[in-house]
């Protein structure tokens, strides 16, 4: 590979300074609890995932609320001393998300009467309510989804009819780790001659979609104005109540260390990157789904789709299932 990769070029042509720097300026929060170290030379982003948002997202409402949020976290007891920091200077895209959710769960449980507490190790939380408290463990469910999700981002920069999916229930695994650096470099070099999409986008005027790349269940097409034409992309399913199965029950194994030794605990999971999870539950309960013999070092679990400016805790979003029918979480929301 070059030592320039294809998404590099574009990172640096798409993502604008002059934005990042000015929003710097006028968001205390952001300004003040961010440090940006300098990611631009850091596979396989080449900027930190503030910057991206800072300097790409044109709607100034969800700039104020990210730092609205962020001020709500900082006010809370044992910020200076928690272990945020390596996610705030983090050069992994996928860790915005993880850091949101963090940050979204400490001000619910602030929102409903309790008192929140950020750790130093172990768990994330403490949430103390009416001489009671537990541990909160955060966990956004990220597998190859933030990837899949940067993807996109930047390739509606490059045209906004390029489109990704993924057939749905199905095995979907992108390259992680060191191997993500080749594979993004794969699926943007082609655009760095313009002939190509130009090109591609004359085709889909004719008959669309073009498939601009197909490998693994992952797929990148570009729609047009021509005739549309059916199978192209692969329109297959997996088995969706084997999938909620799969996807509960790896959250909450990839926890048990965490939640090991701190009791009573919650385990507070987010599927917002997981489009599977959220249409599995067309078709099953989770709450059926969930054996709480299997929940092992979990006293309690939390299951969310909460997005970046959705209120917390939505009643149609969270499903609470616990091993003691009184854990404090069941008080501080009893509807659930």
């Amino acid at each position: 590979m070059t030592d320039s990769p294809a998404h590099k070029h574009f990172i640096k042509k798409y993502l604008n300074w002059n934005s990042v720097e000015t929003r710097l300026k006028e968001y205390e929060n952001i300004n003040a609890e961010f440090k940006l170290k300098n990611c631009s030379s850091s596979i396989p982003y080449y900027c930190h995932y503030l910057e991206w948002w800072l300097g790409t997202v044109k709607d100034e409402n969800w700039v104020r609320f990210l730092d609205d949020l962020l001020g709500c976290g900082m006010q809370l007891n044992g910020w200076k001393s928690s272990n945020k920091k390596s996610l705030l200077s983090s050069c992994d895209f996928g860790d915005f998300f993880g850091l949101l959710w963090e940050l979204q769960v400490a001000k619910s449980f602030s929102d409903l009467g309790a008192e929140v507490t950020w750790m130093q190790e172990g768990p994330d939380l403490t949430v103390g309510y009416e001489s009671s408290y537990f541990y909160v463990e955060c966990y956004t469910y990220r597998k190859s989804f933030a990837i899949e999700f940067f993807i996109n981002a930047l390739l509606q920069k490059i045209n906004p009819n390029i489109k990704t999916r993924h057939n749905i229930f199905l095995k979907f695994s992108l390259p992680q780790n060191s191997k993500i650096e080749d594979f993004l470099n794969e699926i943007f070099k082609p655009f760095l001659d313009e002939r190509y999409l130009q090109g591609k986008i004359r085709e889909a005027d004719n008959e669309y979609p073009v498939v601009l790349y197909a490998k693994d269940n992952f797929y990148i097409y570009l729609k047009g104005n021509g005739r549309y034409v059916p199978g192209r992309i692969p329109n297959a399913s997996g088995p969706p109540e084997n999938y909620l199965e799969v996807v509960i029950s790896e959250a909450i194994g990839n926890k048990q260390r965490q939640l090991k030794n701190s009791h009573p605990n919650l385990l507070a999971v987010n599927y917002l990157l997981s489009l599977d999870y959220q249409l599995s539950l067309d078709y099953q309960s989770a709450e059926k789904t969930i054996n709480t013999n299997n929940l092992g070092n979990a006293d309690g679990v939390l299951l969310s789709v909460c997005g970046i400016t959705e209120p917390q805790f939505d009643n149609d979003k969270t499903i609470i299932t616990t091993q003691d029918k009184n854990h404090l979480i069941r008080k501080l929301i009893p509807q659930k």
